[in-house]
């Protein structure tokens, strides 16, 4: 039988002969769906749900996740808070964010947002924010990437469940420094 792919692979599957290091999976979920000033959406904090358990139960995550953020704890300072935080991984973890909830994405400007649970609502007239203040209360795609680029983990994931996630192609993250070393990879003995 050829052993599995991914990560959280079962170590049963591997020979005697092959050398495994093992790394601790992450995970950080934030799922919105009762806001305070957006309309309501149905499945997010469930669809997190589903997901933990299926990457704890199968896939060998830690059995709690490290944060999880449902609608009224994620806030734009529990979010802003939780991303900073990260930096604490080394390159010994691996790390999946997702994020399901409202998303906008600023034309103008050409930058995408994640909607906390007390982002107000933006007026926009001719694609022009009204009050442009109000988006000190999102949280911007380019912020979230200044932020991962600190993390050390050896893999991190993205799932974005909003409208705009597709800004997020846009953008790089660089590998943490001695990442992708001889010492890093498995190898055979």
């Amino acid at each position: 039988m050829d052993a599995p792919k991914g990560i959280g692979t079962n170590k049963r599957y591997y020979d005697s002969k092959r050398k495994i290091r093992r790394r601790r999976n992450h995970i950080l979920a934030i799922g919105i769906g009762e806001y305070q000033d957006y309309s309501r959406l149905v499945f997010p904090v469930r669809e997190c749900k589903r997901l933990i358990e299926t990457l704890i139960k199968h896939y060998d995550f830690e059995p709690e996740p490290r944060k999880t953020l449902f609608d009224s704890e994620a806030t734009c300072d529990a979010i802003y808070t939780e991303l900073y935080t990260l930096d604490d991984l080394t390159t010994n973890d691996n790390l999946i964010i997702l994020f399901s909830g409202h998303g906008f994405y600023d034309r103008l400007k050409d930058n995408g947002y994640w909607i906390p649970v007390d982002g107000k609502k933006l007026n926009t007239n001719n694609g022009r924010i009204d009050t442009p203040s109000t988006l000190k209360r999102y949280i911007s795609v380019s912020n979230i990437i200044d932020n991962l680029n600190t993390v050390k983990a050896h893999h991190i994931i993205l799932i974005v469940d909003s409208c705009f996630a597709g800004k997020f192609t846009r953008f790089n993250l660089r590998s943490p420094e001695g990442a992708y070393n001889e010492e890093n990879v498995p190898a055979e003995e």
